[in-house]
């Protein structure tokens, strides 16, 4: 049995096994289970209606990788050992941001049929950034393999049987160079009890592992199990009795596989890869046999029709949207009319200012000086603040006193002013009397 990752340790669960072998419903049901594949997943689409679980950097890491190596996920080609040092080489730092990034959270995991063939590259980035790899090998019977890659491929039989040798026969060296135990487990068990992955993963990290959440990401329905013998030639007919011997290994649930054992599966995957590959070639990728070709064309050409019947929808929506940004355009038009408007007047202003500011310019030397000048008076005057401050002190009091006796001043005016009133009208009223008594003497 495979030895637990220390607690606290940051841990990948690597998921690997051939295209259309039911890796993404396994992924699918560790994601419910609490490993994280990444928040940037690729979309869903007819062939994965619940998601393919595959970051979409990753993904490109990998095309990326394959291009340099293989060319194609489909090239039926045997590894090059130097070929694949240099790509990993070459994008090694890809790798490890992607790993740093699936990990964060302490339990992430990695899923793309493809790291069957690019294994060790991903290995050697999570070494180097210190985590604990928990691989996954997931089995599916090679005829269902070879259907469901016709199905959405229009693959040969024969085909599809050299890839599923080639992409096992890479996954054992990469497990048995490694010297750890590794999980193997067979799609069909894992639809017949979904359990069995929950207690594998608990077996491995019960820190980390959640229990499932609500019902079971698996379920029977998405195996599209072909006929019983249906496209089984001879290339699947030796890709089978491989798989025979790993399916033993699994005893029925998700087994701890130790390296030995991978190792001495290699021979006979080497064998069955010397039979299958002489019956591969580029005209045999698409040897199907006519009404099974027909079938297959006639299906691809009605999801052509569904996607184009989708694309219009999302031309139509499109339109829509550039209608109203004609509209937002528009409108956007006349305020920059209105803008241009004002430009031409602030143009006009800018230009007068520029004239005013040349006419300041010329001032600028004279001012210059005369400061330099106002400068020098200034220092002199800094040497009689501290005299003219005390004599003010002193003018200050003698102000007061001055308004003080000025108060007083007034007021013995007003008083002196009131007495000149009342004494020249009593004179008046004198007067007055005096001219009436001598007129009325006159008039005696």
């Amino acid at each position: 049995m495979a030895s637990s990752p220390r607690r606290g340790t940051r841990t990948l669960v690597l998921v690997v096994g051939m295209h259309r072998s039911g890796t993404s419903a396994v992924a699918g049901e560790l994601a419910g289970r609490g490993v994280d594949f990444g928040g940037r997943l690729l979309d869903a689409n007819e062939f994965n209606p619940k998601g393919y679980f595959e970051d979409r950097e990753a993904v490109a890491c990998n095309e990326d990788l394959f291009a340099a190596t293989y060319g194609h996920w489909s090239a039926p080609l045997r590894t090059d050992a130097v070929r694949l040092a240099a790509a990993g080489q070459a994008h090694g730092a890809g790798l490890a941001d992607c790993l740093e990034r699936l990990t964060v959270g302490g339990l992430g995991g990695l899923k793309d049929p493809r790291i069957c063939r690019l294994a060790p590259l991903w290995d050697d980035a999570a070494q180097r950034l210190g985590l604990t790899v928990l691989p996954l090998v997931v089995l599916r019977d090679p005829a269902d393999v070879a259907a469901s890659l016709q199905r959405r491929d229009c693959m040969a039989p024969a085909w599809s049987a050299a890839l599923w040798l080639l992409y096992l026969r890479d996954t054992l060296a990469w497990v048995a160079e490694g010297g750890r135990p590794f999980g193997l487990v067979a799609y069909d068990d894992c639809l017949e009890r979904p359990d069995l992955l929950g207690e594998w993963l608990a077996r491995h990290v019960p820190q980390h592992a959640a229990p499932a959440s609500g019902a079971s990401f698996l379920e029977p329905r998405l195996r599209h199990a072909p006929p019983p013998g249906h496209l089984v030639d001879a290339g699947v007919a030796a890709a089978r009795g491989v798989f025979a011997a790993l399916k033993a290994l699994t005893g029925g649930g998700a087994a701890d596989v130790e390296p030995a054992a991978a190792r001495g599966l290699l021979p006979a995957v080497d064998a069955a890869l010397d039979a299958v590959l002489p019956l591969v070639g580029p005209e045999t990728l698409w040897r199907v046999s006519s009404p099974e070709l027909s079938a297959c064309w006639v299906a691809r050409r009605a999801r052509q029709r569904a996607d184009t019947a989708g694309m219009w929808e999302r031309v139509t929506g499109a339109e829509a949207a550039l209608d109203a940004l004609h509209a937002e355009s528009q409108e956007l038009w006349e305020r920059v009319h209105g803008v241009e408007a004002h430009r031409d007047a602030l143009h006009a202003e800018n230009q007068e200012l520029w004239k005013r500011v040349n006419g300041v310019e010329g001032h600028r030397d004279a001012l210059h000086a005369e400061n330099q000048e106002l400068w020098k008076r200034v220092h002199g005057v800094e040497g009689h603040r501290d005299a003219l401050h005390a004599e003010n002190q002193d003018l200050w009091k003698r102000v007061h006193d001055a308004e003080d006796r000025l108060v007083r001043s007034e007021e013995r005016l007003a008083e002196s002013e009131k007495r000149f009133l009342t004494l020249r009208h009593t004179r008046v009223v004198r007067v007055a009397k005096a001219l009436r008594l001598i007129s009325e003497k006159t008039d005696a």
